[in-house]
C-alpha cells in the first residue's frame, strides 16, 4: 500500500496495526500513530487503506461515546480532574514506541506542545547540538537499529561476561550532546548532565526524550540535521513561530 507523507514524501506500507502502522520512505523506516498520522501528515490514495483509517477512526469513536455516557459521578470525577489539568505536564510518551527502549527508559516531560517546539527549535539551531548519540548492545538489537534507523550513525557495543561469567545485561543508551548551551531553555537545563569535552560541553541522558525527537520531530542520529525537514514538521502541526522563538534564543 502506498501513502504520501507531507515530509518524507512516498513510502510502502511495511506493517499495520489497530496501533501503529511502519512504512518505508527510500530505504528509511519511520514508524507512526495509526490513524491519528493520517489527520495531518498522511495521506493515500488506496482504497483498501481508507478503509482501515475509517474503521479504526469509527471504533475509536465509538470508545469516546462509551466514555462520555459513564455514570453521573465518574463524569464529575472527570471534570475535577479536568479543572486541575493546568498543573500538569505536557509528555509525548505515547507518541513513543520502540523496541529498542526498556520500561525504565526516562523522558522530559514538558507543560505543553508549544513549549515542546520551542526546544525543538533550539536544538535544531546550528552549532547547538554536536551529536544525537546511539549505542545498541551487539546482540541483535543493533539490527534492530538499522532497520528502523537505516543509514543512521550509532556505536555498536560489544557484548561480554560478569565476573561471575553471565551475559552483561546493556540496554541502548540515546543521548544528546550539546556543543553550545548559550540561552539554553531552562527545563533542558534541569535534566542537563555533564559534558566530556570541547564538543560536549552538556548532555541529555533520557533515553526516551531522545527517541521521541528522532521518531515525532525529525531529528537523526549523528551529526548532521535536516533543518529544512524538522522545521517543515513544526510548521504542518502549527507550532512554526514557537520553533522559531527557539532556533533563535
Amino acid at each position: 500500500m502506498k501513502v504520501m507523507h507531507s515530509v518524507y514524501g512516498e513510502g510502502t506500507v511495511k506493517s499495520l496495526n489497530e496501533e501503529y502502522i511502519e512504512v518505508d520512505y527510500s530505504g528509511e523506516l519511520h514508524k507512526h500513530q495509526f490513524p491519528k498520522i493520517f489527520e495531518s501528515f498522511l495521506t493515500t490514495d488506496d482504497l483498501d487503506l481508507q478503509k482501515k483509517v475509517s474503521a479504526t477512526k469509527e471504533k475509536d469513536g465509538e470508545a469516546a461515546k462509551q466514555v462520555q455516557q459513564a455514570p453521573i459521578k465518574q463524569q464529575k470525577e472527570q471534570v475535577s480532574c479536568k479543572r486541575t489539568s493546568k498543573n500538569l505536564s505536557f509528555t509525548t510518551d505515547n507518541n513513543v514506541h520502540s523496541p529498542l527502549l526498556g520500561d525504565r527508559a526516562r523522558t522530559i516531560s514538558v507543560r505543553s506542545e508549544a513549549e515542546m517546539f520551542e526546544i525543538v527549535g533550539y536544538i535544531a539551531s546550528p552549532g547547538r547540538v554536536s551529536f544525537f548519540e546511539a549505542e545498541i548492545p551487539r546482540d541483535g538489537r543493533d539490527e534492530t537499529f538499522e532497520r528502523l534507523f537505516p543509514g543512521q550513525k550509532y556505536r555498536p557495543i560489544e557484548m561480554g561476561e560478569t565476573p561471575s561469567g553471565m551475559p552483561n545485561k546493556l540496554s541502548p543508551q540515546f543521548r544528546i550532546n550539546f556543543a553550545n548551551l548559550r540561552n539554553c531553555p531552562e527545563i533542558l537545563l534541569k535534566n542537563m548532565g555533564k559534558g566530556n569535552g570541547p564538543s560536549c560541553v552538556g548532555r541529555i541522558n533520557k533515553s526516551r526524550f531522545v527517541i521521541d525527537l528522532v521518531q515525532n520531530y525529525g531529528f537523526r542520529f549523528g551529526n548532521v540535521q535536516d533543518i529544512s525537514g524538522i522545521r517543515a514538521i513544526a510548521e504542518k502541526r502549527g507550532f512554526l513561530t514557537e520553533f522559531e522563538n527557539g532556533y533563535k534564543r
